[in-house]
């Protein structure tokens, strides 16, 4: 089998499903948008479905590649937490058809839970959150952070980056500024300095 052609079709696949949405895109434009056969999409991937779990899951390996590489590179939890917010930031800045795909796999995963490979994500993005907790963890054991629940500070910093990275897109800026600002609200707050509430 030709890899480039399944290339062709996982990015012809991640832009449209970004663009117009899982529901409103077809295999025939994925097709088109690839420059192949309709028929040689379903050599590939049995339907759109797969393939859309392909685009997502394709993503997360690779980021996840990215971020573990960074991640060895120091022991620092403080380190550490800004390595995963710039690495979100600029692999969103350049892979900014990806970003939408995998919000919207989260919500169709939650239309039906119960399929296996659903749950295979669903663990996926929980091994995330587990991960980002447990360099949170070290971080309060080393007196950087309250003894707050690490899990807690991880959906926070992960609904910060989230947002953050969703208006970027959205309003066709470039993500390269906002990664120091994102890590800044999130480690030290909104409050002024000296202000008492």
């Amino acid at each position: 089998m030709n890899d480039n052609k399944k290339e062709k079709i996982l990015l012809a696949a991640q832009e449209l499903f970004s663009d117009r949405g899982f529901h409103e895109t077809t295999v025939e434009e994925i097709a088109k948008h690839a420059g192949v056969a309709k028929g040689t999409v379903y050599i590939y991937f049995e339907s759109k479905e797969q393939l859309f779990k392909e685009v997502i899951k394709t993503g997360f390996k690779e980021l996840t590649r990215i971020l573990e590489e960074k991640l060895e590179t120091t022991n620092d939890p403080i380190q550490k937490i800004k390595f995963i917010v710039e690495t979100y930031f600029n692999y969103f800045d350049v892979n900014r058809s990806l970003f939408r795909p995998l919000m919207m796999g989260e919500i169709e995963i939650k239309k039906r839970p119960s399929h296996q490979k659903r749950r295979k994500y669903i663990e996926n993005y929980k091994k995330n959150i587990r991960r980002l907790a447990e360099i949170m963890e070290e971080a309060i054991e080393k007196g950087f952070f309250k003894p707050v629940d690490p899990l807690h500070l991880s959906l926070a910093l992960a609904g910060i980056m989230e947002k953050f990275i969703f208006f970027g897109i959205e309003e066709g800026q470039s993500l390269k500024n906002l990664p120091d600002m994102a890590f800044n609200i999130f480690v030290k707050g909104a409050i002024k300095e000296g202000v008492e509430l």
